[in-house]
């Protein structure tokens, strides 16, 4: 059986180009996978730190020593790689090394195998080993600070890197004495490397095989290996992740770049346009060369990746969790008040790794900073990403159109680590397009590559098109192994493949209600600030019904939505550019959209406060906002929607505890007054009448009043006093206060007499300053017109309770003032006699009197509804005193005499708590109005003389 050469190539470098030795020794251990290479060779790469030939470093060798004692010597193997950038490396100890042949000492350990390795290539009759040099040509990141030191030997191991090349060239014609293969980044190594490798071990090959076997030149396949590719090689509007870098090309100099300037600074902003590959480069370019040691001062990483999303506090502890399982991350509330807890935290999980293990922090999206999460959470959250440690890199992408955003809170980071990714070149361009192809088998029709180059050179958001053009056009021509110009065609170009496969997904879809489903399902997945810039946004999969959920399903199908951790989002922005629908939709929808965002935000912030009142919009501001959620529909949180309730909603719910201070419930009133009080029986209905709740009194008894006794029976009365607005439509109606018949049966001299101001003038407050007699002739406009409009007859429907108990036929009621028997009746609940509407005084805010402390004001009506009594009667106590009917001496009804003063009952506005019980007497002058004085009006039997006497 034939024996096979096995190739060993020796990888001599410093570490600073780490990235590169694993590239090399990764390019090599592929070649024994190649076809024409298995079968004829085995090749193995020698490096002190592969795993297979780790290199044990005694303290009583040098690492040069230890290396040559477990490795070959480079002048002992087939070939030598050597690979230089910034550093030389540490001199060689002279008494363990010796000198050069010049009588200098060797500069590192690499000057000293590649000077073995052309010894032993010069002494060896094949001149082996083949000896390739490479040099990166990029300058390498310096130092910052203030570290001279650093920067001297920066500046010294550039000047030595320059000697070792000096031999290269004739110092004095210039001419090349010997070759050196230069290459810009990791990247541009990878594809140099990839070819000469297979060159370097065909030319081996031939030195190595007997003549009669000696591969002819031709039978050498000089195309670079395809590698295990499954799918589409062109990733669609998903940005590339760390498993596409086989598949990841044309960014070679920006990922050599950024990680250059990441050696530098703690932390990075790639900052680009939407659509110009942020996150592609990071993922795919980035952290693939980072984890291959592309920082020398870094031995490995924790990959921690997020979005800000609504809580970027709570979005990095659970990233925390999901890379670093068994550590602890800080609370979020910790996080948030303690940027310090997050370096500590580092320094806690990284204690038992190795030396020199890093977090690589990786926020993606930075812009939902800006668009989603709350303004409260930015600046702390800014504070936390600018809390410096070794141990912590942060690497950020944000679309450029948010710079100015991120300036009050990064003015200093942006200022000196910013990374500004532009366009690509055409090259560039045509490399994205075609090596993924290459590598995968794939072929373009002639001249189809360069047309899609062409239309997509120099567009805005460009690269998220292509993307997905190509992708397309792999699922329409890849099986056949050529993507051909009949199929891109057929997709409409780069221009029209996303706003086509958008438009053909919607029209298949069978829902009758379609353009809702639509509405519906995108504004979820889009916000928009108040630029107008519209960003994708996450939404829960929960929260869309069966009918939504088909839509999305439809679109996921199509690439462009995409879900994950039952969570969904449009793949990529462009798709907002290239689909008119969805487009026309955002524009037409923005403010809503605006609006709605900021609706959010605010929710949010006030719920993570603890719901704090004085953060909840007031009633001007919310109305916009119900007229979005007319329009919009939008799902909404349990606690978006407690945030958004009406405000009067609010303010009344803020009255039913006992917590709300009388001073609070008198604004309270005031707030209803201004924004519109949203209660029935304080105003006036459609026919301009006013429109009383009215309450059933059902106890039928006796009641003493200073020995004289009445008997009750059931009636109605008014849940509030008569309000100014209400009073207002009688003073205000032609047949209102100036027609005479509302006056007939009252003293000629006080018939329609003048109406004095009323003091408190707001549309919920009770009318004041109102005589007996004008008291009298409201009642009597007021029976009429019910009558007039039917209004008894369809008292039934009109009850507070839904139900006419009372068994009176309408003709034998009225609408008039209490009896002071009925008055005193309904307060105290019948035989149960209570002292104050509620039972007994408690200091508790149930009224409004003198206790109150409120200036003797009057509040609206109903601010006390604690205080109501058993049927539900307001302000019976407290507020202003009410009119009764009969005069206060002799309780006659009947009698008009302005002599004789009326009774007024309840109020105490002016007065203590004595004067709010319920059997409490008071008296006033027929014709006087007193700001203290106002009027309830009851729905009861038709009165002449109503007394009794025992």
């Amino acid at each position: 059986m034939r024996t096979i050469p096995h190739i060993r190539i020796f990888l001599s470098s410093p570490n600073d180009v780490t990235a590169e030795r694993v590239i090399a020794r990764e390019v090599l251990a592929a070649l024994n996978d190649d076809p024409f290479i298995t079968s004829r060779a085995t090749v193995e790469a020698l490096a002190w730190e592969a795993p297979a030939s780790r290199v044990l470093m005694p303290v009583a060798l040098t690492p040069q020593q230890a290396i040559d004692r477990k490795l070959a010597r480079p002048s002992e193997t087939d070939a030598v790689i050597v690979i230089l950038w910034g550093r030389m490396g540490t001199p060689l100890d002279v008494t363990a090394h010796g000198l050069k042949p010049d009588g200098t000492p060797y500069l590192s350990g690499t000057e000293w195998e590649y000077l073995d390795a052309r010894k032993g290539a010069a002494q060896h009759p094949d001149k082996l080993p083949i000896v390739l040099v490479y040099r990166r040509t990029d300058t390498p990141p310096h130092p910052t600070g203030d570290d001279l030191d650093a920067l001297s030997e920066w500046v010294t191991q550039r000047k030595r890197v320059q000697a070792f090349f000096k031999p290269f060239r004739d110092s004095v014609t210039g001419a090349y004495r010997a070759n050196v293969n230069e290459y810009s980044s990791p990247d541009d190594f990878r594809a140099q490397f990839t070819q000469d490798a297979r060159l370097l071990v065909k030319e081996l090959l031939e030195l190595y095989s007997a003549p009669d076997t000696v591969p002819a030149p031709e039978a050498f396949p000089e195309a670079p290996p395809k590698i295990q590719w499954t799918g589409s090689p062109f990733p669609g509007l998903r940005a590339f992740s760390e498993d596409d870098e086989p598949i990841f090309f044309g960014r070679g100099t920006e990922t050599a770049d950024l990680i250059k300037r990441l050696s530098q600074q703690q932390i990075m902003f790639v900052i680009g346009a939407s659509g110009s590959g942020k996150s592609s480069l990071v993922s795919a370019g980035v952290i693939p060369m980072l984890k291959r040691g592309a920082l020398a001062d870094v031995a490995g990483w924790h990959l921690v990746r997020m979005t800000p999303a609504w809580d970027p506090f709570e979005q990095l502890r659970h990233a925390l969790l999901t890379s670093l399982p068994d550590t602890d991350p800080p609370p979020t509330l910790i996080l948030r008040q303690s940027p310090e807890a997050w370096t500590r935290y580092a320094e806690t999980a990284l204690a038992t790794d190795p030396d020199g293990m890093a977090i690589l922090l990786f926020i993606d999206q930075f812009e939902e900073l800006f668009t989603i999460t709350p303004e409260a959470a930015r600046a702390p959250f800014a504070s936390l990403l600018s809390a410096a440690s070794p141990q912590i890199r942060v690497i950020v992408t944000m679309r450029s159109d948010f710079y100015d955003q991120a300036l009050p809170y990064f003015e200093a980071i942006l200022r000196d680590a910013s990374f500004t990714l532009g366009a690509p070149s055409p090259i560039a361009l045509y490399q994205m397009i075609t090596r993924p192809a290459e590598v995968t088998g794939l072929t373009f029709e002639d001249g189809l590559a360069e047309e899609i180059v062409a239309q997509t050179s120099g567009q805005a958001g460009a690269l998220a098109l292509m993307a997905y053009t190509l992708d397309e056009l792999y699922t329409t021509s890849g099986a056949h192994r050529q993507l051909t110009r009949a199929a891109y065609e057929a997709l409409g170009g780069v221009e029209g493949a996303i706003g086509r496969r958008a438009e053909a997904t919607f029209e298949r879809l069978t829902a009758t209600d379609k353009d809702r489903l639509f509405q519906q399902v995108f504004r979820e997945l889009v916000t928009v600030d108040e630029r107008g810039t519209a960003t994708r946004q996450h939404a829960p999969l929960i929260i869309f019904d069966a009918a939504e959920s088909d839509l999305i399903r439809a679109f996921v199908d199509a690439r462009l939505l995409v879900t994950a951790d039952e969570r969904v989002e449009v793949a990529h922005e462009a798709v907002f550019r290239s689909w008119e629908r969805l487009t026309t939709w955002i524009a037409e929808a923005q403010e809503d959209l605006i609006l709605l965002r900021q609706v959010r935000a605010a929710a949010d912030e006030w719920d993570r406060k603890g719901r704090p009142n004085f953060l909840r919009w007031q009633s001007e501001r919310l109305k916009p906002v119900t007229d979005m959620i007319a329009r919009q529909q939008p799902s909404m949180t349990p606690c978006e929607r407690a945030f958004i309730e009406p405000e009067a909603e609010r303010l009344l719910h803020e009255l039913d505890s006992l917590a709300t201070a009388h001073q609070r419930r008198r604004d309270i009133g005031e707030r209803l007054a201004t924004i519109g009080d949203p209660r029935t029986g304080i105003g006036v209905n459609a026919n301009g009448l006013p429109q009383i709740d009215w309450m059933a009194v059902t106890p039928e008894g006796d009641l003493d009043i200073r020995g004289s006794r009445f008997p009750i029976k059931p009636f109605y009365v008014a849940r509030y006093l008569i309000t100014f607005p209400q009073f207002e439509a009688f003073l205000m109606a032609p047949d209102g206060f100036e027609d005479e018949r509302w006056w007939k049966h009252l003293p000629a001299a006080y018939s329609k007499h003048k109406m004095a101001t009323a003091a408190a003038q707001y549309p919920n407050t009770p009318r004041d300053t109102v005589s007996w007699y004008q008291a009298v002739a409201f009642t009597a406009w007021l029976d009429f017109k019910i009558r007039e409009i039917g209004g008894f007859s369809r008292f039934v429907v009109e009850t507070h309770n839904g139900t006419s108990a009372l068994g009176l036929n309408p003709r034998h009621w009225q609408i008039r003032l209490p009896t002071e028997w009925e008055w005193q009746w309904m307060a105290q609940n019948g035989t149960e006699a209570r002292k104050y509407p509620w039972g007994a005084w408690d200091d508790q805010p149930r009224a409004n009197t003198s206790e109150a402390g409120i200036a003797e004001r009057s509040t609206a009506v109903g601010m006390y509804p604690a205080g109501q009594a058993a049927c539900g009667a307001l302000d019976v106590a407290g507020n202003l005193a009410e009119w009764c009917l009969n005069s206060y001496e002799d309780f006659e009804v009947a009698t008009v005499d302005p002599k004789k003063q009326r009774s007024v009952r309840g109020g105490a506005l002016n007065y203590f708590r004595n004067r709010a019980a319920t059997d409490h007497r008071g008296r006033f002058t027929p014709g006087d109005s007193h700001v203290g004085i106002g009027l309830r009006v009851v729905m009861a039997a038709l009165l002449g003389i109503a007394k009794g006497k025992q």
